[in-house]
């Protein structure tokens, strides 16, 4: 039998690659226009305008008080004009200085509750993440953390996910390179791609040198690099300045990289695989660093409605083993739709499968072949830690339905064996 590919597990939240230039290749910046360049527009103004206060400041007197006789004397439309400049740069300073480059996310516990498969699950309402404003996440059984600090993990993912939005949209192209325009022999085509860090802290600065810890737990490497007048310094998601990041605190940094992309003679793409890395910013983080660890975040599961069933719950993106996927997209046409259902296993007999979902309904699943004995009998012990599908374990089923008439007799497209992963090196556990 062939050896099960990486991919046989899905879902989960994976961890970051190692390598910074495998980050480099595999990043998809989103494209929209940045406003990075109107900071650094206003705060050459402030600049300009502290020259001119530092000036009158630091004449001596007979200096200064010919300055202001020829400021008398101006005619007065000069002089509200001049009025008028000033306040705008100040007030544009100002915004300059305090500007959120994102909205800080706030997550706050509404209900605590046994969840459907007997777990710790929360309630939670959210702004300022890329969610619902309201989401459900649950404890795995070998999660790293306590149900009271959910609401902490999930706000400072979501504040990792902001910093990652705003990065590529102050750093990364502004449109997708034109590669079918792309021939032997032609110029190369180049792509600014952005990487986020992470989380981690900065370990040391010596002069305009940062070094950058390594996380030993998920492989990531010491960093040091060089910061040129163009980094950014941000504290509580706002423009600030170097020495306010000290060695320590925990931090995300943004590095660019260029890819260079040639057409290579068998008409494929060939990309440069070695690309160079640039420091442009490193962003203090708003809270304490465990609360940014990895471990942390992949202890939750998440909650949603079940697509097409909404009367049910399902673990969203959870990991999972296929037991069948020979549906595929057939039979989708019309009224036909694609549901999904999840539930425990209460009837095994042969290529007929039952499970109860969380509302209680007893769910008759149907499989060519009995794909349950064939998955325990031939996979379980030899992949998958002998980790096997009996009553009382989780299923996951994606099936087509007549939009119109939900049945609990149902034809499987896809049947998953849900399983629960807090950590790559972790061994399989049913969920």
């Amino acid at each position: 039998m062939d050896e099960p590919r990486e991919n046989t597990t899905q879902g989960e939240a994976c961890m970051k690659d190692i390598n910074f230039d495998t980050l480099l290749l595999a990043a998809k910046p989103d494209r929209f226009s940045g406003d990075a360049q109107f900071t650094d527009t206003v705060m050459q103004k402030v600049q300009d305008s502290e020259i001119l206060s530092s000036t009158v400041r630091t004449m001596n007197v007979n200096k200064k008080e010919t300055f202001i006789m020829k400021f008398k004397h101006l005619p007065r439309i000069a002089i509200v004009a001049i009025a008028v400049g000033a306040l705008v740069i100040v007030s544009t300073s100002a915004y300059a200085a305090y500007q959120l480059f994102w909205a800080k996310p706030e997550v706050h516990i509404l209900e605590s509750k046994t969840s459907v498969s007997g777990r710790d699950e929360v309630i939670l309402s959210t702004s300022g993440c890329d969610t619902a404003s309201s989401t459900r996440s649950e404890l795995k059984k070998g999660a790293t953390i306590g149900a009271d600090r959910i609401s902490d993990v999930i706000q400072a993912h979501c504040e990792l996910q902001a910093i990652e939005n705003w990065a590529n949209r102050s750093y990364g192209d502004k449109a997708m390179p034109d590669l079918d325009s792309l021939i032997i022999d032609s110029k190369p085509v180049k792509q600014t791609i952005v990487v986020a860090s992470i989380a981690t802290h900065l370990q040391a600065k010596q002069g305009n040198s940062f070094t950058f810890a390594g996380i030993d737990t998920y492989g990531w490497p010491k960093s040091t690099l060089k910061a040129d007048n163009h980094v950014k310094y941000i504290v509580d998601g706002k423009n600030s300045i170097a020495d306010k990041i000290k060695e320590g605190d925990p931090v995300v940094y943004v590095a660019t990289g260029n890819i260079t992309m040639t057409r290579s003679q068998d008409g494929g793409i060939d990309a440069d695989n070695h690309p160079s890395r640039t420091l442009v910013a490193v962003i203090k983080l708003s809270m304490p660093f465990e609360n940014y660890d990895q471990l942390a975040r992949q202890s939750l599961s998440k909650r949603e409605t079940c697509y097409g069933n909404p009367n049910d719950d399902c673990v969203a993106n959870g990991a999972s083993i296929d037991l069948y996927t020979g549906g595929g997209n057939a039979g989708i046409s019309g009224n036909m739709i694609m549901r999904e259902i999840q539930g425990k296993v209460v009837g095994l007999n042969g290529n007929k499968t039952s499970i109860r979902s969380s509302s209680g309904t007893v769910f008759t699943v149907t499989t060519p072949t009995d794909v349950i004995s064939d998955y325990n009998t031939n996979k379980a012990g030899r992949y998958y830690d002998n980790q096997k599908v009996v009553i009382g374990s989780n299923i996951s089923v994606k099936y087509v339905d007549d939009k119109d008439a939900q049945t609990t007799e149902i034809s499987a497209a896809y049947m998953l064996f849900q399983i629960e992963l807090v950590s790559k090196q972790d061994p399989t556990k049913a969920y």
